[in-house]
């Protein structure tokens, strides 16, 4: 990709962000410190407690390098591991001990300035202040949110929390996830039972309409449940939670047991990609379980049994060395992105580098849900192997050090969306990411009716009601 001015070593950006250290790696969560909102890019420096902004608009090689101070009145007193913003221009800075919210500059105007003072404050400060060993393992805005302004926070001690960032201090809902939820932080970890993370899934309607959140616990375990942006604890007696989900077919080693990333991507039906430590990808179906047994109308009817469909396993190649030189005891986390720019790629950052993971499939299984004549899964839906790339490679050798990027991005742009990573030694890479994968996809023409369906598909429409069970009969 071109370069812009403030990629460029030496510009004042890179230069601010440098004053973090040489090194600059997390022992308790890999880090992302970049987010793009409109066009500016955000970065937050531990070292000065501010975050640093740029107007990544400019044309590439154009002379300018305007890089922005944004203060903020109440720094988070913690080490902030990840960056997360939302379309309200509301940010969130996370890590294991709090998170914080920050109101960002609204308006270009508000760039012109060297520096901003932008508005800060703590979620849920004195739960976290007096609890210690509760741990921050997960944050994300909640999708469904009419103002925008609902965070999900998963803690180590297999809660989901949800804020209101207007009523900062006290959750308006807890929802206790896991098999052990009510044993403490040190016996679950002991145990493997400590949730790491979580994605929405699908809308639900019913008497109480929700969104499906997909949990992930530390023993490989997937938990489901369903959060609204309306919910209180007075309706936490009608979230049940399902799981662990059955994953078929059937494994001897479980899938694994050392569960660390999990993305939900947006299709037909839900498709997770769950990432663990070995540097291992598993590639799975959400799908109802058949029943036999008639259900009263009434809100059980939107509870339904889930079990994980498992398609595909990929391992990543995690050096330069030859298949089979990797040493097997290498722990490789990974850390799962969705790429805003389309359903079918995720991007995964881990201590080699960079990988992009793209699914043809889901487009197949798109095309399945909207052809109402269709009563067969063609022959490719099941043959279809996803398209792994490798990105950026921080770790040649076995032998080398891991070298994990501390920030990863996907900026739209034309004539293709371009990444923009971060490396641990402050030095900013942007790579041109494949816009579409015709030789696996149906040509889009403007008078093929399938183009249609590609625009439907990036409204974010789902497939229709019960496709799930209809999927899941087919494939058993």
């Amino acid at each position: 990709a071109a370069m812009w001015k403030w990629c460029e070593a030496g510009s004042s950006f890179l230069s601010k962000l440098a004053s973090n250290g040489e090194k600059y790696q997390s022992s308790v969560h890999m880090r992302n410190l970049i987010a793009v909102y409109d066009d500016v890019l955000v970065a937050w420096s531990q070292k000065e407690q501010r975050l640093l902004a740029v107007n990544i608009k400019n044309s590439p090689n154009v002379d300018r390098d305007d890089c922005q101070v944004l203060l903020l009145t109440n720094p988070p007193v913690f080490e902030v591991d990840n960056v997360l913003v939302n379309k309200s221009h509301h940010l969130l800075l996370s890590g294991p001990r709090g998170v914080t919210v920050v109101a960002l500059p609204k308006t270009p105007a508000a760039f012109i300035k060297e520096k901003a003072l932008c508005r800060s404050w703590s979620l849920g400060e004195h739960f976290f202040l007096c609890n210690k060993s509760v741990l921050v393992s997960h944050v994300a805005w909640h999708p469904d949110s009419e103002a925008d302004c609902h965070a999900l926070v998963l803690t180590s001690d297999s809660n989901l929390r949800l804020y209101s960032i207007t009523e900062p201090q006290a959750p308006q809902f807890i929802l206790p996830v896991g098999a052990s939820h009510g044993a403490s932080s040190t016996i679950s970890s002991s145990l493997g039972d400590v949730a790491v993370g979580f994605d929405f899934g699908h809308a639900t309607a019913g008497k109480s309409p929700a969104r499906q959140v997909f949990v992930l616990m530390g023993s490989g375990d997937v938990y489901l449940t369903h959060v609204s942006p309306r919910d209180d604890n007075s309706t936490v007696h009608l979230r049940k939670v399902l799981g662990p989900l059955t994953m078929q077919p059937q494994s001897d080693d479980n899938y694994g047991v050392d569960g660390y990333s999990l993305v939900c991507l947006r299709a037909a039906v839900p498709v997770l990609a769950i990432a663990t430590t070995s540097g291992t990808l598993y590639h799975c179906l959400a799908l109802d379980e058949p029943r036999n047994e008639t259900f009263s109308q009434s809100f059980e009817q939107d509870q339904k049994e889930v079990s994980l469909y498992v398609f595909e396993k990929v391992k990543l190649e995690l050096s330069l060395a030859p298949v089979g030189a990797e040493d097997d005891s290498y722990s490789c986390p990974i850390r799962l992105f969705k790429d805003p720019t389309t359903p079918l790629r995720y991007i995964c950052s881990h201590g080699s580098g960079i990988h992009a993971v793209a699914l043809p499939f889901i487009d197949h299984l798109q095309e399945f849900a909207e052809d109402e004549e269709s009563r067969q899964l063609p022959s490719h839906l099941h043959a279809d192997p996803c398209i792994v790339e490798n990105l950026v490679c921080t770790r040649a050798l076995p032998s080398s050090s891991p070298a994990t990027p501390v920030g990863v991005a996907v900026v739209p742009w034309y004539p293709g969306p371009i990444l923009v990573v971060l490396t641990n030694a402050w030095k900013l890479l942007t790579i041109s990411l494949v816009q579409g994968y015709q030789s696996y996809l149906p040509q889009l023409l403007s008078g093929n009716p399938l183009a249609t369906r590609q625009s439907q598909r990036v409204r974010g429409q789902e497939g229709p009601p019960g496709l799930d069970r209809h999927v899941r009969q087919l494939l058993g």
